[in-house]
């Protein structure tokens, strides 16, 4: 069974061992790796734009697990970065639990359903909670990527 966002993925955006503190170092420090990867995404703001969103309404929906995201007109694709904090982060999410798992997704305004589909897949994945236990199992960014491109059922 696919999660319906694993097309999104690369290797090179998913972090195994994040040893951030809070909220805006996690945010910051994502936002900072993703534009080394992705050359369009430099000199566009990330990280001001998804500490804006996140000052609408935290991204965290409970069970650990929080998308910042945010929707840049000048970029032609979606772009998900995994990454995963061991320790937890405060994060204000709803069932007050320290943020775990983080999916950032960043995407323009013209593929909006493509992106709140990613974001549903997302959601629906890691509510299982199995495939979170798992996910903490793994130990590099090849695990982390087999687990969520083939995911156990069950939760």
């Amino acid at each position: 069974m696919k999660t319906g966002f694993d097309k999104y993925m690369n290797l090179d955006l998913i972090f195994p061992h994040l040893n951030c503190r809070s909220k805006k170092d996690l945010i910051d420090d994502l936002s900072d790796k993703i534009t080394k990867v992705v050359p369009e995404l430099v000199g566009k703001n990330l990280s001001r734009l998804i500490h804006e969103r996140e000052s609408q309404t935290s991204t965290a929906i409970g069970e650990e697990l929080a998308f910042p995201h945010c929707r840049i007109n000048s970029i032609d694709d979606i772009f998900v970065v995994v990454g995963i904090c061991r320790k937890g982060i405060e994060y204000n999410a709803p069932d007050g639990k320290k943020v775990k798992f983080i999916f950032m997704v960043i995407g323009p305004e013209s593929k909006s359903n493509e992106y709140l589909s990613i974001l549903a897949h997302i959601a629906k994945a890691m509510f299982n909670s199995k495939l979170r236990k798992q996910l903490l199992l793994c130990k590099n960014a090849i695990d982390i990527f087999e687990c969520l491109s083939h995911p156990i059922s069950g939760n």
